[in-house]
């Protein structure tokens, strides 16, 4: 599913349509980590990296979406500087709820794109 998402996004970029683009990519970079499809993810976080360094004018997020494929190619996360948003959802991983503070039996881990997970689980889906 993912996959088609960013083939999607890729349509809509060449009818330049780019903030429906960018939905999507948002959508297939969800899905694709979801599923724990990091070749995927990665291909989805470059294009999301050009498409705010061109056509959506946001160098800024494009550095964010750069990050975070450097961090996914070296395993690491950017938590530290990162905190989960305030009543953020429940870690989709095993479902249970998260503590934005990252208290220590259960540290969170957010990801550029804001998706926060407990860090056990987040660094098992990238083991897998």
């Amino acid at each position: 599913v993912a996959p088609l998402r960013a083939n999607l996004a890729s349509a809509l970029c060449a009818h330049e349509k780019y903030k429906e683009a960018e939905a999507e990519y948002e959508k297939a970079l969800a899905v694709a980590r979801g599923a724990g499809d990091r070749r995927v993810e990665a291909n989805v976080l470059v294009n999301l990296a050009n498409l705010y360094d061109g056509e959506l004018n946001s160098p800024e997020k494009a550095r964010e979406f750069r990050q975070a494929l450097a961090d996914l190619r070296s395993g690491g996360t950017r938590s530290q500087a990162m905190q989960a948003p305030s009543g953020s959802a429940p870690c989709a991983i095993c479902l249970e709820a998260l503590d934005p503070a990252g208290d220590s039996r259960k540290p969170v881990v957010v990801l550029p794109c804001r998706h926060a997970y407990h860090r056990d689980c987040w660094d098992g889906c990238l083991a897998s």
